[in-house]
C-alpha cells in the first residue's frame, strides 16, 4: 500500500452541520437530496370494496392463519401472557 494520499479527511471546520453535529462539506453551495420528490404519474392499487364479500383465495389465507400456530405466543408449551 502506498500512502501517497493528499486528501485530508480531518476537515475541523466544516462548512456544513448536519442534524446531529456532524461535519458535512458541501460542494458548490447547493442542498444535495434536499429537494421534493418529483409528482409520479403512477396511481395507487386498487383497494378492495369493504362491502365485497372475501373471495375463496381470501377465506383460504384466513382459515390457514387460524391454524397456523403462533410459536411467538408460547413458551414451555404455555400461552404468552400479556
Amino acid at each position: 500500500m502506498s500512502d501517497d494520499t493528499e486528501a485530508d479527511v480531518t476537515d475541523r471546520e466544516p462548512s456544513v452541520e448536519d442534524d446531529d453535529g456532524h461535519g458535512v462539506t458541501v460542494d458548490g453551495g447547493g442542498d444535495a437530496g434536499a429537494s421534493s420528490p418529483e409528482e409520479s404519474e403512477e396511481v395507487d392499487a386498487e383497494r378492495p370494496d369493504e362491502s365485497e364479500e372475501p373471495d375463496a383465495e381470501d377465506e383460504m389465507r384466513e382459515q390457514e392463519a387460524a391454524e397456523t400456530e403462533n410459536v411467538d405466543n408460547h413458551r414451555d408449551d404455555e400461552p404468552f401472557d400479556s
